[in-house]
């Protein structure tokens, strides 16, 4: 930079040596970085630097006409540069260049505006005095005489950052208001940085929770994918002898731990489908058992997939309620819609319970309850001699009460179902039992056609003896239980008038009439309930389920609503996991017609096996059925159970029942294709054991 001679020189006394000095002093404007840009001049005099000239401009020349600057020369303006310093005096970024990452400028004129115009003024007022003063204090110790002269050199000096000012203020004040904007800008977005670090952690651990549902899901849903690609093969799939190696070494396994023995086979749920089931080996049988008629939908029905994968079914299964003393605020609602939805006519209130066994048991405590509240007169009040004998057990407080059943009857194996259940010896040997009446059930013969005039002789006389069995215990019979068809018993049937007599003997000894349909209940006999095929004047007192419906209960009137709370009770009362399923086989039986078909399907099946059991007579007979609900009869029970196990390693898989008999058990699902598959493979087994017993 040129060297700017002193245009008047009489403030520094005419000392040749000050004018020489006051020529290479540098501008004051020069020695602060953040307004001229130039480096940091040293404390040390002899490192003091000339002002670097500007970008873009002109070294100043002095002007010869300004009046108000008699000793300094003035200096051009400088050009506009579009810089930006930082604010530790570093270099400097292109103000382009920030504008982009900055927030918007505050409208001219903004409060926002003011306030950071006014702060631009009082720094560069200071920064300017600053200068000043530091410019005289150097020149008063360097300049002989300067210090007498003070006050003509600050006159020069602030003449001269006047002019500075007027050239530099609105750089300054653009790099001010930028900066200003660029921290407001960078704490804007620090904000909002934080703010989206919080929502990411919020959603980690939105994730993190769902993750764990999955995984609480996914034990019991491992097939929910493979059920879209499971496809119900058209025939069964036999790679072993049923049951295979595999089977027999999971079975073995198992039987260390529990007794397995009454085991068939070890499946495959997860590869089962539809009307097959898949075991060990990888077999697929056709299943007309359905696990002891208890399967309604077929195995992997998406419904049930469905339902299970509900938020309601993820909050039952996370939270079982007991749902007789905190039931779910939703609990009414379920049930309307699940078992109340076909409740049978005339029955409004519903008993949920855990299987089959426990429906009937405790369906038993409400008729004798019921019957002791009518013998104590209405009163819900007991005698101090009640409480006394009750804890003892012994009457009046136990009281000699008795439920009736039917010979060849199962209905469960608790004390107070068992002692009801009269199937097979091996169900009550060694329990102690309540000595309770059984009355005898019908013994038809088929065809039932043919013999009609001996069936009907054979169910009066049934009736005659059964109520001369209630008027002999009218004084302690609560209530008369009866299976639509004696499953266990042997698939034993009987007429509807038989059963329109039981009902009209039983309401005329003022006793109730209990309607186990356990097993031939939602739908199985083409009828939602068998009894309703009866066309009773009145419906029974007590209907009880399980099975098919996936839970368990009964269904019952207002009046045998015990008088005090609590006194037919358990933990959990049901299960609402089982209720949704309920309400999903209910909707589905609805939606896709399955009672036609099981009405269909069953009419096509009986069709078929009444000509087999005219050609194999040796082997079969006494085919009968209601819906799917079907049986045959065999000659014994070890031919019984050597065609049970030959249809198995056919690839068809069937149960027993009673002393020798086959019962059909499929799904409401099952269709005509798997009964011809059945029927094919039932013929060859025929063929088999026709051979082999009469060559």
């Amino acid at each position: 930079m040129e060297n700017r001679p002193v245009e008047n020189s009489n403030a520094l006394g005419g000392d040749p040596k000050a004018r020489a000095m006051i020529q290479h002093f540098p501008l004051p404007a020069a020695r602060d970085q953040s307004v001229a840009g130039a480096p940091a001049s040293s404390s040390s005099p002899s490192s003091l630097a000339p002002l670097a000239p500007k970008a873009n401009s002109q070294p100043p020349q002095r002007s010869s006409g300004d009046a108000t600057s008699p000793g300094l020369t003035p200096i051009a303006p400088r050009a506009p540069t579009d810089m930006a310093q930082s604010s530790n005096g570093g270099s400097c970024t292109p103000l382009s260049s920030a504008r982009n990452a900055r927030s918007p400028k505050p409208p001219v004129g903004s409060p926002e505006w003011h306030q950071i115009r006014r702060e631009n003024h009082k720094e560069v007022e200071r920064r300017r005095r600053e200068i000043i003063n530091e410019g005289i204090n150097e020149l008063a110790q360097l300049i002989p005489g300067a210090e007498k002269n003070k006050g003509k050199i600050l006159q020069q000096a602030v003449t001269y950052v006047r002019q500075l000012k007027d050239t530099e203020a609105s750089n300054i004040e653009k790099w001010t208001i930028e900066k200003m904007l660029t921290e407001q800008a960078i704490n804007h977005l620090s904000s909002e940085v934080d703010m989206k670090k919080r929502e990411i952690e919020e959603l980690k651990a939105k994730n993190e929770r769902l993750m764990q549902e999955n995984r609480m899901l996914k034990e019991r849903l491992t097939s929910a994918a493979a059920t879209t690609t499971l496809v119900e093969p058209d025939l069964p799939v036999l790679n072993t002898d049923v049951p295979g190696p595999l089977s027999i070494a999971r079975l073995k396994d198992l039987d260390k731990l529990q007794d397995a023995r009454a085991a068939i086979f070890a499946a495959d749920y997860s590869k089962s489908i539809g009307n097959y089931i898949a075991d060990a080996d990888g077999n697929m049988l056709l299943d007309l058992y359905a696990q002891i008629s208890s399967i309604p939908l077929g195995y992997n029905h998406p419904a049930i997939f469905k339902a299970s994968q509900s938020p309601e079914m993820l909050t039952a299964l996370a939270n079982r309620p007991s749902l007789g003393v905190m039931p779910p605020a939703s609990w009414a609602d379920t049930l309307q819609r699940s078992f109340m939805s076909v409740a049978p006519k005339g029955l409004d209130q519903i008993f949920t319970a855990m299987c089959g066994s426990c429906a009937n048991e405790t369906a038993y405590k409400a008729a004798i309850m019921y019957f002791c509240h009518k013998r104590r007169g209405g009163s819900s009040d007991f005698s101090d001699l009640e409480v006394e004998t009750c804890m003892r057990n012994q009457p009046p407080g136990s009281p000699d009460v008795a439920i009736m059943s039917f010979a060849g009857a199962f209905h469960g194996r608790m004390f107070g179902s068992l002692s009801t259940t009269r199937s097979k010896p091996i169900h009550k040997l060694d329990i102690p039992a309540y000595n309770w009446p059984c009355a005898p059930f019908p013994q038809l013969r088929y065809p039932l056609e043919k013999y009609e005039a001996e069936n009907q002789e054979e169910e009066a006389r049934c009736l005659e003896q059964t109520e001369a069995l209630i008027r002999k215990w009218k004084d302690k019979l609560a209530a008369v239980v009866i299976e639509p068809v004696q499953s266990e018993g042997g698939d034993r049937h009987a007429s509807n008038h038989f059963f329109r007599e039981l009902r009209r003997i039983t309401k005329d000894y003022d006793v109730l009439m209990i309607v186990d349909e356990v097993q031939t209940g939602v739908g199985a006999s083409g009828k939602f309930w068998a009894h309703e095929m009866w066309d009773l004047d009145t419906p029974p007192d007590i209907v009880t389920f399980s099975k098919k419906m996936q839970a368990a209960g009964f269904y019952h009137s207002a009046k045998l609503r015990a008088a005090h709370p609590m006194r037919n009770f358990n933990t959990w009362l049901g299960d609402p996991v089982r209720a949704i399923h309920a309400q999903t086989i209910i909707e589905t039986i609805h939606n896709e017609n399955l009672l036609d078909r099981v009405n269909e399907t069953g009419r096509y099946l009986l069709g078929h096996l009444r000509p087999l059991s005219v050609r194999y007579h040796r082997l079969i007979g006494n085919v009968r059925g209601i819906g799917t609900f079907a049986a045959i009869d065999c000659p014994t029970t070890e031919l019984r159970n050597e065609l049970v196990s030959l249809l198995r390693n056919e690839g068809i898989n069937m149960g027993g029942s009673g002393e020798r008999t086959i019962r059909f058990r499929p799904m409401l699902t099952l269709e005509k294709k798997h009964v011809n598959v059945f029927l094919t493979r039932f013929e060859s087994v025929l063929n088999k054991l026709y051979k082999k017993y009469w060559p």
